[in-house]
């Protein structure tokens, strides 16, 4: 009997099984040789790191099982997204606004825990700009996300008695923002795959996963421009699946650009991910090409001129460019740190010097870049940049295993699922979430309890002593669901598909590249897993653009 294998499929299936092959291995790797790994059983520790040949077994071993499983997905998927399915809107239990006051009172525990919530990461340099006078506005972090949290907070301190009532302010302010938006994706996946079981799972999900409810309290600028990226990339399925339908809505066109220049503005790296988006749907689309480059040119040009009226009537500094050299200084520093000056000609010694000292450079982290890329003076690579660009190639021609290493130790956080998030080796404790209280904030948590529950996850090693369960704290593995469904979407020829999950790799492309493997930068990936599983369950006809 005759088989028939799909050679379109099967090339996707090989190029995702090899992908996550390598990712595996390499990450166990990394993982085992800084002890941050998750595999905690006597049997893996015993065996530790693994040999060349013992690596190059184990892949010729798990190749083939993950060829299968996934090849297994594809038909499966295939078939469950051919069934027909009816959808009416008395399907629903309960509507938008009902479902967001539902997530928003199952949020509440948290506050009442947090009170007055998670004033962390960089808020200390962000709300002192919108609260004194005479504190200059930087362009650093994103001046509309100051400009929001730190007024809402500020009013809150100046009509109460502390900067916790402007904390719990701005709380339960992002507590409605995420509210509304959680809930609109809840309704959306009802209404594009017509499973009711599908949108309930994804309420509970977003209404009791504790990192939703927890970053919904925090102060960080990811949490709105995740909400916002995620809303994009349901926005951008729709314009391409429902051509005709979105074009003729000037209220569909409005909201998407909105949306699109509101993301930009409150986190920098979405103009990236924008413009990225906008040359891969050249390539993707036939139709509607032209009306798809005047909304995605007026959402640049909207982004443009806001953040330049913002710099100019809040006379603000302008941002630094530390964040894109951080791979590059990065990787120069783990050479000086592996190597030592020998490394180096004198006059590249110089150079180095001119820029950071030599303990700074000591004082090097396999997986954070602060200590270096915030040490560095950025003045002297701006007046030498060509200098600094030669140095660099030049050691990534004579040290190329040193560069990938650099790297890959500053990420594969965000792209290993075996793993905890560490920021430095031999930390005690974990960073899976920031919950200290920037100055001036103080908790008062009406329930200790739910608190030590919540701690437990953010700095515990709690949540990934669960088997299955800690998959869904995962970076990694919220990361491998997404390039998944990309896979799954190119062998369909899912454009709505290939372009919705794009948004959200082009979303951790610019993460890597920071490099970083905290939560709240892959925050779209967990904001999106329940609308991605669900994106798998639409059947495929659509309107070919």
């Amino acid at each position: 009997m005759k088989v028939y294998i799909n050679r379109k499929k099967l090339l996707i299936v090989l190029l995702l099984a090899f992908f996550f092959t390598i990712m595996q291995i390499t990450g166990y790797q990394i993982s085992m040789h800084y002890h941050t790994t998750v595999h905690q059983s006597p049997f893996l520790q015993r065996i530790g790191m693994l040999s060349p040949i013992q690596a190059g077994v184990w892949a010729v071993i798990e190749f083939p099982l993950w060829g299968v499983l996934i090849y297994g997905l594809f038909s499966l998927l295939e078939r469950i997204s051919s069934i027909d399915k009816t959808y009416s809107r008395k399907q629903m239990l309960f509507g938008w606004g009902s479902v967001s006051v539902i997530l928003f009172l199952c949020w509440l525990p948290c506050l009442l825990a947090a009170y007055p919530g998670f004033y962390n990461y960089d808020s200390f340099s962000q709300v002192p700009q919108a609260l004194y006078e005479e504190v200059p506005y930087s362009a650093h972090h994103p001046l509309l996300h100051t400009l929001v949290m730190g007024k809402i907070i500020a009013f809150g301190y100046h009509h109460g008695e502390t900067l916790n009532d402007g904390i719990i302010l701005h709380s339960v302010f992002q507590m409605v923002v995420c509210a509304i938006a959680l809930a609109y994706l809840v309704c959306y996946i009802l209404k594009v795959t017509k499973r009711k079981w599908l949108s309930a799972l994804a309420f509970i999900y977003y209404a009791f996963f504790p990192i939703i409810a927890m970053f919904a309290l925090s102060t960080t600028k990811d949490v709105i421009f995740s909400v916002l990226l995620q809303l994009s990339i349901i926005f951008i399925y729709e314009m391409i699946r429902e051509q005709e339908k979105f074009w003729s809505s000037k209220w569909k066109i409005v909201r998407f650009w909105l949306v699109l220049v509101l993301m930009c503005l409150f986190r920098n790296n979405g103009s990236y991910i924008l413009v990225g988006t906008c040359v891969c749907l050249f390539f993707v689309i036939r139709e509607y090409k032209k009306q798809c480059a005047v909304l995605f040119v007026a959402a640049i040009m909207g982004y443009i001129l806001v953040s330049k009226g913002l710099l100019l009537m809040l006379d603000a500094t302008a941002g630094s460019t530390e964040e894109a050299l951080s791979v590059p200084i990065q990787q120069i520093a783990r050479v000086y740190w592996e190597y030592g000056e020998s490394a180096f000609s004198e006059e590249e010694l110089e150079l180095i010097y001119n820029g950071i000292s030599a303990d700074e450079l000591l004082n090097y982290n396999p997986f954070l870049s602060d200590d270096i890329k915030n040490n560095f003076d950025y003045e002297i690579v701006r007046n030498r940049e060509f200098e600094y660009l030669r140095l660099w190639l030049s050691k990534g021609f004579q040290y190329p295993k040193t560069y990938l290493e650099s790297f890959l130790d500053n990420t594969y956080q965000a792209w290993y699922p075996g793993t905890s998030i560490y920021t430095k080796p031999g930390d005690v404790e974990t960073y899976y979430f920031d919950m200290s209280m920037r100055a001036g904030g103080e908790r008062e948590t009406k329930a200790p309890n739910l608190l030590e529950f919540y701690q437990k996850i953010a700095t515990g090693y709690y949540y990934q002593k669960i088997p299955v369960v800690r998959l869904l704290f995962s970076i990694g593995a919220m990361f491998w669901l997404h390039l998944f469904a990309f896979g799954y979407a190119i062998y369909q020829r899912n454009k709505p598909l290939v372009m919705a999950m794009l948004m959200a790799l082009l979303c951790c492309a610019t993460a890597l590249l920071g490099p970083v493997s905290l939560v709240r930068y892959y925050l779209v990936l967990f904001y999106g897993f329940p609308v991605s599983i669900g994106f798998l369950f639409v059947r495929q006809s659509y309107e070919e653009g």
